[in-house]
């Protein structure tokens, strides 16, 4: 056979190799804000707290009522030692009393003993009923130490410091400050009820939200009476458990406002596809994949206002390579080299990211395109389920 009709039999046969694609993907992580359950229109998000108590003691008179206790011991330590003198003299006194009463006692025991017969006499032993002369212990004298100054225990005072509350307070995806939402909070005193042995309480505490100068809500907070402790209302600390309320109640508004008001954190997963890059054809591609992977694992919660904007960046400037190569792709030609493979991954990374950054007019943009020529698109299996986790989330944004 002609060595020149071989060798082109065989680059008829390779030329198939030479422009398949093969689709690669990388998957990254980022965070996102997802909306509010209540969505408000505000100007401007910003939040403030102003909470109200009925405490009006502070942590300096605390300190100056545990000073002057202190000086009234100390200014009566001596009454307090003349009369522990003057009660360890009596109690003398009741020890001789005492004494002569146990040793009569033990003589008429003793007396009553002796007139039982033998046989009586030890079954009595027996039972350890034999007389025996218990003198009780004398007392010994104890002076009172002299009074020493102690840091006052603030739990069993009701200190609270209405700013210091309203700067522990927060509301997720909002910054402090005027002309946004506002949460007014009224706590009054905690009630206390016995009953059965136990104690019940209850502290009704209303917030009140007002955003654009209208009520939005006002709910209340610990109104139904719950169990405190065992005991009663005159033998718990009652301030100790108002103490501890008051902190449940807060933290329970803290929570209660953000789960309603404020925006969430949503872990984001990412599938980036690209195409084997063998002879540099698709370098841009390569690079856009290397960038949105970046940009993408930049999102935290936590990052900086700087680094999210370079993170927005970075996955803008992949976008752009992404829709500039796409007009590039002949969906009908398999053997070109932005054929409808190429298309495929432009096309899912397009919808995936627009979606994971919640652009909804774009994600439902390149959906439609994608799904208008799925036709020529032939997905595996995984390609498929990919294609259904895609149109969820673009139907939700709907």
């Amino acid at each position: 056979m002609n060595k020149n009709f071989i060798s082109l039999i065989v680059l008829l046969f390779a030329l198939p190799l030479f422009n398949s694609q093969k689709i690669l993907s990388e998957r990254t992580s980022s965070e996102r804000l997802q909306e509010p359950k209540s969505k408000l229109n505000l100007s401007q998000n910003n939040y403030k707290f102003t909470i109200h108590v009925p405490y009006t003691m502070k942590a300096e008179d605390l300190e100056k009522v545990a000073k002057e206790e202190f000086q009234d011991q100390l200014q009566n330590y001596d009454n307090v030692v003349k009369q522990s003198e003057v009660d360890f003299q009596e109690s003398l006194k009741n020890y001789d009393v005492s004494v002569k009463e146990a040793k009569e006692k033990f003589k008429l025991e003793s007396e009553q003993f002796s007139k039982l017969s033998l046989l009586e006499r030890l079954a009595a032993v027996d039972r350890g009923g034999k007389p025996q002369l218990k003198i009780p212990s004398k007392p010994v004298y104890m002076k009172p130490s002299k009074p020493t100054y102690q840091e006052p225990n603030i739990s069993n005072y009701l200190i609270f410091d209405s700013k210091v509350m309203e700067s522990k307070m927060s509301l997720r995806g909002y910054e402090k400050g005027e002309n946004g939402i506002s949460f007014i909070i009224d706590f009054n005193n905690m009630e206390f009820q016995d009953n059965a042995n136990q104690v019940f309480g209850k502290q009704p505490t209303v917030l009140k939200v007002i955003a654009n100068n209208n009520v939005v809500e006002e709910k209340v907070f610990s109104s139904d009476f719950t169990l405190v402790t065992s005991g009663s209302t005159t033998s718990i600390r009652r301030n100790y458990y108002e103490n501890i309320n008051v902190n449940n109640i807060l933290a329970e508004i803290q929570k209660y406002v953000n789960d309603t008001y404020g925006f969430k954190n949503v872990n984001v997963s990412t599938t980036i596809y690209y195409i084997k890059n063998k002879g540099g054809e698709y370098d841009d591609l390569e690079k856009a994949k290397i960038i949105a992977v970046s940009g993408l694992s930049k999102l935290k919660a936590n990052a900086t206002q700087e680094t999210k904007t370079k993170a927005h960046s970075d996955i803008d400037k992949a976008i752009q390579i992404w829709k500039s190569k796409l007009d590039l792709v002949k969906y009908k030609d398999k053997d070109a080299i932005y054929n409808a493979t190429v298309g495929k991954a432009i096309l899912f990374n397009l919808v995936g990211v627009y979606t994971d950054i919640n652009d909804k007019k774009s994600a439902e943009e390149y959906f439609q395109i994608l799904k208008d020529n799925k036709i020529y698109l032939k997905m595996d299996y995984d390609e498929e389920r990919f294609y259904k986790l895609l149109e969820s989330p673009v139907n939700e944004m709907k």
